[in-house]
């Protein structure tokens, strides 16, 4: 149970406080007791408690503590003379000045926290304490004795709130998400062109490689045009492949030299002449200089390809039993056979090895590399060239054939024996012409023949192809 005068808990059943001597009834046990705690603005209150907190301010053995509150205001200095304080156990006033070491006016060093109070009705200590502290404090302060005035009730001292800063909107991630969506499908963008890239390179390449492929078989097969065309379809795909470049150039100079063989020396040099710009002139520029070196110093040997002549928009190949001549005169060629058939050109003829109308003597010696003893010059006289007569050649010019003699040819021959052609020798030619010779001799023979000025420049050119029989004697008109 609680004492009533100084509120100090005490055993049950004790007469006496144990702390301020006054005596404890059943009627101050029964009202200081508190079974339940009491709340005051939400603290348990005790008696001589401030807003419900219990302040016991006295000391066993010790005095009441004064009642009442403290009035006035607290001026001035602490420390400082608290006149008219009051020194513990003093009563009814208060001395004056302080203890050593304590607040003037004040409680000695050393005391409790509590001042224990004077018993009577002394209403609080009057007076101000002067000094520097901050502020007024109106009404007092209150000590916290028993008995004293209870400070004004109310709610604690609560803290401002603390300021708390608005809910940010939660981000979306949407856009994280759309971002994401455009990246791939870039990527997949990115992958499906270069797959088409690839795809297409690829397909670009095969077709290369076919046509450089059919060109290798056209190759093979001596076909060197369709060759040459297949080439050209490689370098359109790709105009600076190095197979198709090469391959081209080669199968220019190879058709050039396989005509060049069988004495097509025009044709092959009109092949070179008119090569595609693309192939390596270097190589193509050789050719031509080995295929025009080979025409000047010609052969005695002849070839399937000597009967054959060629303009600008034709070729003519002189068979067995035809008469071919290119005449400047009339600037035309016709060709003719024993039976009276005549086809005629509006423009001149060239031979396979470039002989041509316009050139010299010494051009027609050096293509067909005529040597003395396998050539004759034909010779007509009279007023309408109605008489013939034969020289063999010994390197005569035309100028000194034309000595008497109205018109010159220089002419030479060859007859197939066994399969192979061979050149015949002046007297041979001789006969023939002339239809000494004896008949069924000579399967197969040519004559080639060019009509020159006195100036040595070639007029015609003519080649008879034929077999020495009497169909040859009777179209001759040698016959007796």
């Amino acid at each position: 149970m609680f004492c009533k005068n100084c509120g100090t808990e005490n055993a049950e059943g004790v007469k006496f406080c144990t702390s301020c001597g006054a005596p404890m009834s059943e009627e101050t046990a029964a009202e200081t007791a508190q079974p339940e705690e009491a709340f005051n603005g939400g603290m348990p209150t005790a008696p001589g408690a401030v807003n419900g907190i219990p302040m016991p301010m006295g000391q066993p053995g010790g005095q009441p503590v004064v009642q009442g509150g403290m009035q006035g205001n607290m001026q001035g200095n602490m420390p400082g003379n608290m006149p008219g304080g009051m020194q513990p156990n003093m009563p009814y006033g208060g001395a004056q000045g302080g203890a050593p070491g304590g607040m003037p006016g004040g409680a000695p060093n050393g005391m409790p926290n509590s001042m224990p109070g004077m018993p009577g009705a002394y209403n609080g200590m009057q007076g101000g304490m002067q000094g520097s502290m901050p502020g007024n404090m109106p009404g007092g302060m209150p000590m916290g004795m028993p008995g004293s005035a209870p400070m004004q009730s109310g709610p604690m001292y609560q803290m401002p709130p603390m300021a708390v800063p608005p809910a940010q909107p939660k981000k979306s991630g949407g856009g994280v998400k759309a971002l994401i969506i455009i990246i791939v499908v870039l990527l997949l963008v990115c992958v499906g062109v270069l797959a088409a890239m690839g795809i297409s390179k690829r397909m670009k390449q095969n077709k290369l490689d076919n046509c450089i492929e059919t060109a290798k078989e056209y190759i093979l097969k001596e076909d060197y045009k369709a060759a040459i065309s297949s080439y050209q379809d490689a370098l359109e795909i790709d105009e600076e492949n190095s197979d198709a470049i090469n391959g081209m150039t080669d199968a220019y100079v190879d058709w050039a030299y396989s005509l060049a063989a069988e004495g097509k020396y025009e044709e092959a040099l009109d092949v070179l002449e008119n090569a595609d710009s693309r192939a390596k002139k270097k190589k193509i520029s050789t050719a031509i200089e080995e295929i025009e070196a080979a025409m000047m110093v010609g052969s005695s040997e002849w070839t399937e390809a000597d009967f054959v002549f060629t303009s600008d928009s034709e070729s003519i190949t002189v068979s067995l039993g035809h008469y071919f001549r290119v005449n400047t005169y009339y600037e035309e060629s016709y060709l003719a056979d024993y039976y009276g058939n005549y086809d005629d050109f509006d423009e001149l003829f060239v031979t396979s090895r470039g002989l041509a109308p316009g050139m010299t003597l010494n051009d027609y010696i050096n293509l067909y590399d005529l040597q003395p003893g396998y050539a004759v010059w034909e010779r007509y006289s009279g007023d309408n060239g109605e008489y013939t007569s034969f020289m063999n050649y010994t390197g005569q010019s035309g100028y000194e054939m034309y000595d008497g003699y109205v018109n010159v040819w220089l002419d030479t021959g060859y007859c197939k024996e066994n399969g192979q052609w061979r050149i015949l020798e002046d007297w041979e030619v001789r006969e023939i012409w002339f239809c000494d010779a004896p008949l069924n001799d000579y399967d197969e023979v040519v004559i080639l023949s060019v009509n020159v000025y006195e100036n040595d420049i070639i007029w015609d050119i003519s080649m008879e192809h034929f077999t020495y029989d009497e169909d040859w004697v009777y179209w001759q008109d040698w016959a007796d």
